[in-house]
């Protein structure tokens, strides 16, 4: 799906990996270059209560409409990084655009909870090097309660950055001495590609992490807009 990491007229090189994604911490600086700044970027109400978080995703989907060549499909992702409510501000941000805009790009809000570390922990097959180890450490088994690691503070035993690379045998002897931080993106690439299990159905039940909502806005929404054919 290489192809389908294109995204039109925004600045590259604030992505990790060029061409291919879009950083959102460039969000408030590209809507300032938008000569005609689109009034999504004040809502401040949706219908009778206040927008709130779910601003944020409106103003990201807004961005994109107003390039010049807007993408097909968006597939946006954000941590929720411990916040309650995040989930719900995303899943108001799609109704809005569906209901009031007519969804003019078809899109798909991810919300990991805690941390998008967290989904590649659910995906593993229960194989990996550390699995045993770590469940003792935990006190829970991260493979099917990825929702309980934390993303903040990054100091936690059950970080999910620290708790993702000791199960793939990229820490220490230790789930506790394993140091934290994000892998590299082709280290994600491939861990997508070597690790994670092909079972959807089994990643579907997936529910408190955030996983299952964001596959099935995928096979909903996104896969009839940009694959041919019976997507059921």
């Amino acid at each position: 799906m290489d192809h389908a990491r294109i995204y039109g007229g925004l600045d590259r090189q604030r992505s990790s990996e060029p061409g291919q994604f879009y950083c959102t911490t460039g969000l408030p600086e590209d809507i300032k270059r938008l000569e005609r700044p689109s009034p999504l970027f004040r809502l401040r109400r949706i219908g009778d209560e206040p927008a709130g978080e779910a601003a944020w995703f409106i103003s990201l989907y807004a961005l994109f409409l107003a390039q010049p060549a807007p993408p097909d499909a968006l597939i946006a992702v954000s941590d929720s990084q411990n916040r309650a409510g995040a989930q719900d501000a995303a899943d108001r941000a799609a109704r809005y655009i569906r209901d009031a805009l007519a969804a003019p790009i078809p899109v798909a809000f991810g919300v990991p909870h805690c941390d998008a570390e967290g989904w590649f922990v659910a995906a593993l097959t229960g194989g990996d090097p550390g699995h045993s180890a770590a469940r003792q450490e935990l006190n829970l088994d991260p493979l099917r309660e990825p929702h309980r690691l934390t993303a903040q503070p990054n100091t936690a035993v059950r970080d999910a950055k620290r708790v993702l690379r000791f199960l793939i045998g990229a820490g220490r002897a230790t789930l506790a001495s394993t140091p934290t931080g994000a892998l590299s993106c082709p280290e994600y690439e491939d861990l997508a590609e070597a690790w994670t299990a092909a079972d959807l159905a089994r990643l579907q039940a997936h529910d408190a992490c955030g996983l299952a909502a964001f596959i099935q806005a995928l096979r909903e929404v996104i896969a009839p807009a940009v694959l041919p054919g019976p997507t059921g």
